[in-house]
């Protein structure tokens, strides 16, 4: 049996407009440098020492998500994906 290579950078790349659309620094996300673990355990220390701001945080996450992903949304868009192949417009 054959496991199909998932090209991550590729599949990243094609995402990353998203995620920065989606991300708001330091209101319902964060956006750190690729591969610096140092930044990220700093990010995660100075996030869990906070609680009132990781609360704020969640509910603006969270808020984003109702939004922007709920299930309607994505089931909307999956539709009209599947009409444009089915109907080739």
């Amino acid at each position: 049996m054959k496991i199909p290579f998932l090209d991550l950078k590729a599949q990243y790349k094609s995402i990353k407009p998203e995620i920065n659309d989606a991300i708001q620094q330091g209101e319902n996300g964060y956006l750190l440098e690729t591969g610096n673990a140092e930044t990220f355990q700093r990010k995660i220390e100075s996030t869990l020492a906070e609680p009132a701001d990781r609360v704020t945080f969640g509910k603006k996450a969270r808020n984003y998500v109702t939004k922007h992903q709920a299930w309607p949304l994505i089931a909307s868009r999956y539709q009209h994906l599947l009409e444009v192949l089915v109907t080739g417009s």
